[in-house]
């Protein structure tokens, strides 16, 4: 059973690949291990799958992720049948993990070869740059080192545990324009200064905080780092029509106040931004003042 030729086949996947997760257990904490092997007691092997999501630059206030519909349900979709179709075919137990997982994911998928690093902490794709969601499969199936398969068309074999982390221009514009400083050394984020994470937190925001939201142009992510590196320029627009069609581009108050956190789930069911609940994006609404 080839899963990485079925991976590659199915649309809206670019890159596939596989590392050995003994491999990967070296850049997990104890706690993250022992989690994995709750979902899947005797894990062997982690396959990894790039999923491009670009739709465009549109003026709005959403980050250009959250845009489309919820890329948790559009990978389980794809992922899941094939998941089942391993257990059927080999009779290793495999689960699905997306994004709320275990596994660290960026280096899940520089070990299996599917992309690089760059000094944002995000995983560059050859063609459709950092602008992919990563989907995983960890599996009892045992690992073997085999090439992966680019969106290119390129096979080629992953690089080795102790191969640079770090690879891309180094041309330091994304360290640059953060505005908050977030991006340290060796992809390593500050999540508290980070603003894709402050948008979303439902904390208590430091003063230091709220004034970096609005310095902000968004109400839900950031895109800064993505949109200045040259490794994003031109990149084409994904052939998913999942992440193109029935685009939401920008929320107002007028949008979602007064809407308990059920109503808003069923008023924007299958978008990424309802995880959180409303509150999140009316306080960053709030103190934007874009009630109009």
């Amino acid at each position: 059973m080839n899963i990485l030729d079925i991976l590659y086949a199915q649309d809206g996947i670019s890159s596939a690949g596989v590392c050995e997760f003994e491999t990967l257990k070296n850049y997990m904490s104890e706690n993250a291990i022992k989690k994995s092997y709750q979902f899947c007691e005797k894990a062997r092997s982690v396959y990894v799958a790039l999923f491009p999501y670009f739709n465009g630059y549109k003026d709005g206030n959403l980050s250009i992720y959250a845009r489309g519909k919820d890329y948790h349900e559009v990978i389980c979709d794809i992922l899941t049948p094939i998941s089942e179709q391993i257990n059927r075919k080999t009779g290793a137990k495999s689960v699905v993990l997306i994004d709320d997982s275990p596994l660290p994911e960026t280096q899940a998928a520089r070990l299996a070869g599917v992309g690089k690093i760059g000094e944002n902490g995000l995983i560059f794709d050859e063609i459709y740059g950092s602008f992919v969601f990563i989907g995983t499969i960890l599996t009892e199936v045992e690992f073997k080192k085999i090439p992966a398969i680019l969106s290119n068309g390129a096979h080629i074999m992953p690089p080795g545990r102790d191969s640079q982390i770090i690879d891309c221009m180094h041309c330091h514009l994304c360290k640059k324009h953060c505005l908050g400083s977030a991006i340290g050394e060796n992809g390593k984020i500050n999540c508290e200064n980070c603003l894709s994470d402050l948008t979303q937190s439902k904390s208590e925001l430091t003063d230091k905080q709220i004034e970096l939201i609005l310095k902000h142009n968004l109400i839900w992510g950031c895109d800064t780092c993505q949109m200045v590196c040259p490794q994003n320029k031109n990149v084409p627009l994904t052939k998913n029509i999942r992440f193109t069609e029935n685009i939401i581009n920008s929320l107002t108050h007028e949008d979602i106040e007064n809407l308990t956190r059920k109503q808003f789930n069923q008023k924007y069911q299958s978008r990424a931004f309802t995880w959180r609940g409303p509150k999140p994006l009316i306080r960053n609404l709030t103190l934007k003042g874009q009630n109009k």
